[in-house]
């Protein structure tokens, strides 16, 4: 009798042991220690880095023309054949901007999360082109409607990057 209790006892201790060792293993595999959190986090911030880099260079050139049409209005010194050529220009970068912006995805890697917001931005920059070709287009031309967008983009974007510890890109500087 003494023999089975101790048997059982034995027994009773080394499942009570497997177990708790299996729910420490639980445990640490649930919980990221802080190097592997740091990784995580520095890898977000390079993909951000990424698609910014990817935007701009997709995009800068179209908001430049925009940009020289902004300028050339407010030059005293141009004349009106410079300031309609900067328009049509500026015209086609709108169209081809929000041509280019539709269905635009990014090729760098993002979190879910963090890549659905950035294409909400960039859905928001494309309503930007397409209110700035609606603006150009107009007899009078009103930049209003789509800076309210531009500003809504910058506000986004200033958002993402902040929430994941970076300091916010001015895009406005940037594709410029």
């Amino acid at each position: 009798m003494k023999k089975l209790l101790f048997v059982f006892s034995l027994v009773t201790v080394l499942v009570v042991t497997g177990c708790s060792a299996d729910e420490n293993e639980d445990a640490t595999a649930e919980t990221e220690t802080p190097e592997e959190q740091t990784t995580d986090d520095q890898s977000v911030q390079i993909g951000l880095l990424d698609a910014q880099s990817e935007l701009t260079s997709d995009v800068a050139p179209y908001q430049q023309k925009i940009n020289a049409y902004q300028a050339a209005i407010v030059d005293e010194e141009a004349d009106e054949a410079t300031v309609q050529a900067a328009l049509d220009e500026a015209k086609t970068a709108a169209e081809e901007a929000a041509s280019t912006l539709e269905g635009y995805t990014l090729d760098t890697e993002l979190p879910e999360e963090q890549k659905a917001e950035y294409e909400e931005a960039i859905s928001t920059l494309q309503t930007y082109y397409q209110e700035a070709q609606t603006s150009l287009d107009a007899d009078e031309v009103d930049l209003t409607t789509a800076q309210a967008a531009w500003d809504e983009f910058q506000v986004k974007i200033t958002s993402l990057y902040e929430a994941n510890d970076l300091i916010a890109p001015d895009m406005a500087s940037a594709l410029s």
